[in-house]
């Protein structure tokens, strides 16, 4: 009899665990490919994404946007935000990276705008840095569990940062925030050979971690 439960117990779990396996990808998730550290890929690169066709992935015939499911980049790749792009459930997962880095000469910043989707709708476990003109808006929150380089440029979309992250205002140029943000990591404020200014508009900074 403890044989043939042992048994019983042992296929119940092995069907639980494929179950959960068959949930981690739904059609329309989409992941980085083919977009190693430190050149990574620009996000209009189709050949940069893996689309999830319900059984299997296949190559993207498109960028992913906030219309799609799911968004991953994955450890190791580093998307760069080339194009204004619209989304959510976008995940960096750790060792991977998400730069909002690329100066356009035609728009002056390439903006990431996140919709308020079904639960966090940026959540950073890599890397994700912000320089430049560039720009994070939008209805949607930002969760940083790794780190987070704001090097210049504008956040206004609300963030919390998460015990055992890392948040690093670095280099001598202006930062603007424009919605509530939470510390509960710890946050590097460095100073360089000029002053580091943040512009605090119309929302609230709370420090509940480190402030260095």
């Amino acid at each position: 009899i403890m044989r043939h439960n042992s048994t019983f117990f042992a296929c119940l779990f092995l069907c639980l665990t494929f179950s959960q396996i068959s949930l981690a990808q739904v059609n329309g998730d989409y992941r980085s490919v083919n977009a190693p550290n430190p050149a990574g890929g620009n996000w209009n690169d189709i050949t940069k994404w893996e689309r999830f066709n319900g059984t299997s992935w296949v190559a993207a015939a498109t960028p992913p946007s906030s219309a799609d499911e799911t968004i991953t980049i994955r450890s190791g790749d580093n998307i760069l935000l080339n194009v204004p792009v619209t989304a959510d459930q976008l995940v960096i997962e750790a060792g991977g990276t998400l730069s909002i880095n690329v100066f356009s000469s035609v728009s002056g910043g390439n903006d990431l705008t996140l919709n308020n989707g079904p639960g966090t709708d940026l959540i950073v476990n890599g890397l994700l840095i912000l320089r430049s003109f560039n720009i994070i808006n939008g209805p949607g929150t930002v969760e940083v569990n790794g780190t987070f380089n704001w090097f210049s440029g504008t956040l206004a979309a609300v963030t919390n940062t998460i015990a055992g992250s890392t948040t690093n205002f670095d280099l001598d140029f202006a930062k603007t925030l424009l919605a509530n943000f939470t510390n509960g990591g710890t946050l590097n404020w460095a100073t360089g050979v000029s002053p580091v200014n943040i512009t605090v508009t119309n929302c609230v900074f709370t420090n509940n971690g480190t402030l260095n």
